[in-house]
């Protein structure tokens, strides 16, 4: 609601010099003719309202805003803001940003507590995650394997863990052809390397199985590779894949699993091999 009063208690105001007011829009207002009354009005939706508060005094007032009353309001300095408990101030830009904290550079935020600034991390490189710390922050690191027997490659926004030392490939024979597997088995220089490996194949003309074991090694001297003896082979399969069977061999200074297609009843078969592949070297 709008409030008015007037320049006395109800006479004429004792200052006849006074002909007209005017506010912030320059525009002019006379007295009434009548009552020489010049009525001054508080908008209360806005938080204003105009009070008599002393002989000859109107005072102009402007309530404190809260959720539901708009007025005016003290701003909140950074340590209130950080501490979140205040109810009748607001915030700036500069608080707000004191409660984010430092800011890291492609950093990740974490809760230090919420009458705290916001703490972060700072930037990860490839490959690190943040993990936890019970009673602690959490710690940028990478995933490591303390018995090696995973290893962990780290790329930008990736991580590829794979098992140490095994290689996974695949090969197509038609017929009686021989076709590697595509894993290029490497053998350092000067040293021996152990390979183990379980193969499958399946026969997508007859609907025929096959699979098994390879056990062999292979030497490297001088850059110079030869397959030791004859690779120990163990098969199962049906009996007309009796003659599909795989080997080692060498191409420069890699090994490889070669595999051996069959023609089963004389047809030309097409089998689609996989193989896992363990590698051991000494020294």
């Amino acid at each position: 609601m709008s409030q008015q009063q007037t320049f006395s208690s109800g006479s004429i105001p004792g200052n006849p010099n006074i002909e007209f007011t005017q506010g912030n829009d320059l525009v002019s207002v006379a007295p009434d003719p009548a009552t020489h009354v010049i009525k001054i009005v508080g908008l209360t939706t806005q938080g204003v309202s105009v009070t008599n508060s002393a002989a000859n005094t109107e005072q102009i007032t402007v309530a404190d805003a809260t959720t539901a009353q708009k007025g005016v309001v003290l701003l909140a300095d950074n340590l209130e803001t950080i501490a979140g408990t205040l109810t009748t101030k607001a915030i700036t830009p500069d608080d707000l940003k004191a409660k984010l904290g430092v800011q890291t550079t492609h950093g990740l935020p974490y809760g230090a507590g919420t009458a705290a600034a916001i703490a972060w991390l700072g930037e990860a490189s490839d490959g690190k995650i943040p993990i936890g710390s019970t009673g602690n922050p959490p710690v940028l690191a990478n995933i490591t394997s303390t018995d090696t027997s995973i290893i962990v490659t780290n790329g930008p926004g990736s991580i590829n863990l794979s098992i140490n030392n095994q290689l996974l490939g695949t090969a197509t024979t038609t017929g009686f052809t021989t076709a590697n597997i595509n894993i290029a088995i490497p053998v350092p220089l000067n040293s021996t390397t152990m390979i183990r490996s379980i193969i499958s194949g399946y026969d997508s003309t007859s609907n025929l199985g096959i699979g098994g074991e390879l056990i062999g090694a292979v030497r490297n001297t001088a850059g110079v590779l030869t397959v030791l003896g004859l690779p120990d082979i163990t098969k199962n399969n049906d009996n007309l894949l009796n003659d599909a069977t795989w080997t080692i061999v060498t191409v420069g200074t890699n090994a490889f699993i070669q595999v051996k297609g069959t023609a089963s009843g004389g047809g030309v078969d097409v089998i689609n091999w996989r193989a896992s592949i363990n590698i051991i070297s000494a020294p």
